[in-house]
């Protein structure tokens, strides 16, 4: 006997980790950075959206909730995400109910499964109370051809628990972290070969927002640059000649764009000598060197793919 179909999903529970890390003032800032960078790259996919924040997830609501999920993975500063069904808090008995239901469309019998369940807000039980009322129920909802396994089940059903609403799901999709995209500043990537992404896509995970720069009538330096578009669909790319591909140029590229650092993708033990600007300090960042060649190439993949 195989699950019926699919359950029903209302929206989609984005975590966004390092920022809770944060102080309030800086998590409330860089928060607004995250739900406008959504809004903005989801018109850009054609994709709609409304976002609510709770102030420890975010909840994106779309007619769209694969293709959401899918994009939502590759914005910076996203830990993970997950579909879920949205339900009303009201007794505990109740909620193991709804739970029970849910699982009816993605466990197994004859397989284990496990109920992990959290809360925050006042309720009248505990999070420990609430997975193992929601756990009997799955289990009678199966007619106890399912085990309980805790440390490694086949199947789990998550229940979050926030205030009102409850939010039951199954799968987390890992996003990419990191930091919202300009939360830290502009930097200009000049690209020519493939480290050159790899270094952009490096400091775009930090929080900086990129400026990819390519040689004029260079078609494959420009295909390399468009590989950073998957993972920001509103920046915009440069041309300089490529008679004027230098340094001090670089430096005034740089100036131009209103960018406070240069990207390379230098990867070897020691980087280039660069030349001295009177009238600028610049700043150079060459975040590929160190890396051994599995670590790179298995970056290269995720960046490139």
């Amino acid at each position: 006997m195989t699950p019926p179909e699919g359950p029903h999903h209302d929206c989609i529970l984005v975590r966004y980790g390092e920022l809770a890390l944060k102080s309030r003032r800086v998590r409330a800032r860089f928060t607004a950075k995250l739900k406008d960078f959504i809004i903005d790259a989801f018109q850009a996919y054609d994709l709609d959206c409304v976002i609510e924040d709770d102030g420890g997830h975010l909840f994106v609501y779309s007619s769209d909730l694969p293709g959401a999920t899918q994009r939502l993975a590759r914005v910076f500063g996203v830990v993970s995400v997950s579909q879920a069904a949205r339900v009303k808090v009201v007794a505990m008995d109740d909620m193991a109910g709804e739970v029970a239901a849910y699982s009816r469309h993605v466990l197994e019998p004859g397989t284990s499964f496990a109920i992990r369940a959290r809360r925050t807000g006042s309720h009248t039980f505990t999070s420990m109370e609430l997975a193992k009322e929601a756990g009997s129920a799955v289990w009678k909802a199966f007619s106890g051809d399912l085990t309980v396994n805790l440390s490694d089940p086949d199947g789990v059903v998550e229940v979050e628990v926030r205030g009102p609403v409850a939010y039951i799901y199954h799968q987390r999709v890992p996003g990419v972290g990191g930091l919202p995209p300009g939360s830290q500043g502009k930097v200009l990537v000049p690209i020519r070969e493939r480290t050159d992404v790899v270094a952009g896509w490096l400091l775009m995970r930090r929080g900086c927002a990129a400026v990819p720069l390519v040689p004029e009538e260079d078609e494959a330096a420009g295909d390399l640059a468009h590989a950073l578009l998957q993972w920001d669909p509103l920046l915009q790319v440069r041309t300089l000649p490529v008679e004027d591909w230098d340094w001090p140029v670089l430096y005034r590229e740089m100036g131009r764009s209103r960018s406070m650092a240069i990207v390379s993708g230098v990867r070897g033990p020691e980087v280039p000598d660069l030349p001295l600007d009177r009238n600028r300090d610049p700043v150079v960042f060459f975040p590929l060197v160190g890396l051994d060649d599995e670590a790179y190439a298995q970056l290269e993949k995720r960046v490139m793919g």
